[in-house]
């Protein structure tokens, strides 16, 4: 299946702004670089020092589905009353205290750096438990194991099935300007390099849907639907990258849009999931 080349036009952003805003933090971050919470000093580019790192709130065992912390890591209730659109979500934090905190500084301050240690703990968290439930395995398939073992949450590997292609959750073009980039697709390309997985940005916005705040989980999804099309055809594999899994609303929506275009197996990647919906 022939894919099209990415188009500007079919993603724009005014990179300028927060090119210049970029340049600037960077030229500070190498001069005197601080840990973005406790302002000690670290090393360039690691955005928190080695102390605020260990503090981070881990995502603990949750629904394969949606990432809802669950006792287990069993279905949550409502995704097994209402089966969505996508297979798995796979998140590194919980959205609290201090990760709200720097995902906000990440999305509304150029604070690039930060989006870069997100992505690293993403990565480290599921790189992780794949070898923890890996080297599980081996001990039972090795008899090694003397006495009974927690069950494991399954967890299948982070680098998926050939010809699936990364694709960020776009921001309408209106949001993007503003910014001057667009924080999902930062995350997406920080990824996309590391597990040299494709990139594309096969979702646009069509419409600008209200501030998402104020909205219980219903009006979200009446709020966000049929904003995303996917106006060209997809492979069959999709990464669905967002910064943060709320009422699940935005993931399901894009996944919608991308079913429409081809897609049948979709994978929801995100830094941080709020711990109620």
């Amino acid at each position: 299946m022939h894919i099209p080349h990415t188009s500007k036009a079919l993603y724009p952003q005014n990179i300028q702004r927060g090119f210049i805003r970029q340049v600037i933090h960077c030229a500070t971050a190498l001069l005197d670089p601080k840990c973005q919470l406790c302002s000690e000093a670290c090393t360039y580019r690691s955005a928190l020092c080695s102390a605020c790192l260990m503090q981070l709130p881990h995502m603990p065992q949750c629904c394969p589905v949606c990432a809802l912390p669950t006792p287990h890591g069993n279905h949550c209730g409502d995704c097994l009353r209402k089966p969505k659109p996508y297979q798995r979500t796979r998140c590194a934090l919980l959205y609290e205290n201090p990760v709200s905190y720097l995902m906000r500084s990440f999305k509304n301050h150029s604070q690039w750096d930060i989006g870069r240690m997100f992505c690293e703990q993403w990565l480290n968290q599921h790189q992780h438990q794949h070898q923890h439930q890996h080297q599980h395995q081996q001990n039972i398939n090795g008899d090694l194991v003397t006495k009974p073992v927690t069950p494991v949450t399954p967890v299948t590997p982070v680098t998926p099935v050939t010809q699936a292609i990364i694709v960020p959750v776009p921001s309408h073009p209106k949001h993007s300007a503003k910014r001057g980039y667009t924080p999902s697709v930062v995350l997406a390309q920080h990824l996309s390099r590391s597990l040299n997985i494709p990139l594309q940005y096969a979702l646009k916005a069509n419409r600008e849907p209200k501030q998402q705040k104020a909205l219980c989980r219903k009006q979200r999804l009446q709020n966000l639907h049929n904003v995303f099309e996917a106006p060209y055809p997809i492979p069959q594999t999709i990464i669905l990258v967002d910064d943060v899994v709320t009422s699940c609303a935005t993931a399901i929506a894009a996944s919608h849009a991308l079913q429409k275009a081809g897609a049948k197996n979709i994978e929801v990647w995100a830094i941080a999931r709020t711990p109620l919906t």
